[in-house]
């Protein structure tokens, strides 16, 4: 039996910050305490999220990320949703390999109450306001734990539409430059060999982004439409075979066209924000609320 009993506890405080919050939230949870689970606000869970979570607890294992799905797959978002899918299937199941998951997501991740609580101190004292999943994640693998991804461990989740979408983005971009910041101690630890080159992979594919957004730009300036022809044919080439692992593994098809719809987006979008974020990475504004 997994539950003997529990109790439900509401603390109200005042809205200082996700990170502040679970760091108030782990001061009433009892000492015998085995995990703990964070989510968001509008997270929901599966039934047997707990169940299968808990299967990933190795004793080398602090921490476990489910898969957060999209719950409101309508409109931009259908298409969106694939983007959630290869951000836990692919990146965080290949980096859950090494132990090294880098994000353990906000919306769903269970962790050893003796683990999290030995780094609240630190978690808390950087007051960090946007991206304090990333941050609590770095501290985690810090302390020389691993970190998994949990497959069948689903959570559902709201996806912000319109301007919210793109402030929500605006967000993400600010926290992955911060991380790369702040978590340039472990680039030089060999044990964390696979989270610098999975970072280092991440830096590169953005800059790559803004530098292939630049030429777009260019080559529309000056006419050049075999250059953007060019473009376009390896853009949906690439983003075919991305959409393909889906198409196949899901037994779904409609993962290759979206793929190539967000591939397009990716590369006019996303450059710019990315940029911004970069340049603009201390602002802890949330922006969503």
């Amino acid at each position: 039996m997994l539950f003997r009993s529990y109790k439900t506890e509401v603390i109200t405080i005042t809205n200082n910050g996700k990170a502040n919050a679970i760091h108030t939230g782990m001061q009433y949870v009892p000492e015998d305490t085995d995990f703990v689970i964070t989510c968001d606000s509008d997270t929901e869970f599966d039934k047997n999220f707990v169940k299968n979570a808990l299967k990933r607890f190795y004793p080398s294992v602090g921490a476990v990320v489910g898969e957060v799905k999209i719950k409101n797959t309508t409109g931009f978002n259908n298409i969106f949703d694939v983007v959630y899918y290869y951000s836990f299937n692919v990146w965080r199941a290949s980096m859950s390999y090494f132990g090294h998951v880098s994000v353990l997501s906000g919306a769903c991740t269970m962790m050893r109450y003796n683990v999290a609580k030995s780094v609240m101190g630190d978690y808390v004292k950087r007051n960090i306001r946007i991206g304090e999943d990333r941050y609590l994640t770095y501290l985690i693998l810090k302390e020389g734990w691993e970190t998994v991804f949990a497959p069948n461990a689903i959570a559902y989740t709201e996806s912000p539409t319109g301007m919210k979408f793109i402030k929500q983005q605006l967000r993400w971009y600010r926290s992955f430059w911060d991380g790369v910041v702040y978590s340039r101690d472990l680039y030089f630890d060999r044990m964390f060999i696979p989270y610098t080159i999975d970072t280092l992979i991440q830096v590169f594919s953005r800059m790559f982004a803004v530098l292939l957004w630049f030429a777009i730009i260019v080559s529309v300036y000056l006419g050049l439409w075999n250059v953007i022809a060019l473009i376009s044919v390896s853009l949906i080439v690439s983003s075919s075979v991305r959409g393909l692992y889906g198409a196949i593994v899901e037994e779904d098809s409609s993962f290759i066209p979206k793929m190539i719809l967000w591939g397009f987006v990716s590369v006019i979008f996303t450059p710019p924000l990315h940029m911004y974020a970069l340049f603009t990475r201390k602002n802890g504004n949330w922006l969503t609320r």
